[in-house]
């Protein structure tokens, strides 16, 4: 049992060590080969754990190669144009300059009910009043509405306000 328990928490250290490498995003923010990688590692990381006639490093080198693998591929779709380009995806318009984007509704699988509904997430409970609604890379939409739609701000209306201050907590742990 104490060498099931130190297989888990070598694998468990390896594990985290190599998603801390890859980087610091949620999940939602994850490119696909991000994902992919993520997957696969945590699938990986299982064998050795589970079965204790499968070798301690037939778990902990092919997370370090699919780990070193993923950073030289990040590395490469950053230094080499063509790279980002295969692995990595564009922007799409969903609406451009005010104008719904049928085609890329259609090829990204995207109904016109979730368009609104991520528009009135971001703060456009109207669909008229958005100019462009871009579908990020990593599936966010960001939301730009038109000009005339966005509200004065206090610098418009030449309203000198003084300036917030900084929140900070004046309880701590039951103390002033």
């Amino acid at each position: 049992m104490s060498v099931l328990i130190i297989r888990l928490l070598i694998i468990y250290f390896v594990t985290v060590f190599s998603m801390r490498i890859m980087g610091k995003r949620q999940l939602g923010q994850l490119q696909l080969s991000e994902l992919v990688s993520a997957i696969f590692i945590s699938e990986l990381a299982t064998y050795p754990v589970t079965n204790s006639d499968i070798p301690l490093t037939f778990g902990i080198l092919p997370v370090i190669t699919l780990l070193a693998a993923e950073v030289i591929l990040s590395f490469c779709s950053i230094k080499i144009p063509i790279m980002k380009k295969v692995f990595d995806d564009k922007p799409a318009f969903l609406i451009k300059r005010g104008k719904l984007m049928q085609e890329e509704l259609l090829k990204n699988r995207i109904t016109l009910d979730e368009l609104i509904s991520q528009l009135r997430q971001n703060n456009c409970p109207d669909i008229s009043k958005a100019f462009y609604a871009i579908l990020e890379p990593n599936g966010q939409v960001s939301v730009m509405v038109k000009a005339d739609e966005i509200p004065p701000t206090r610098k418009d209306m030449s309203l000198s306000v003084p300036e917030d201050g900084i929140c900070h907590a004046i309880i701590d742990d039951g103390k002033i």
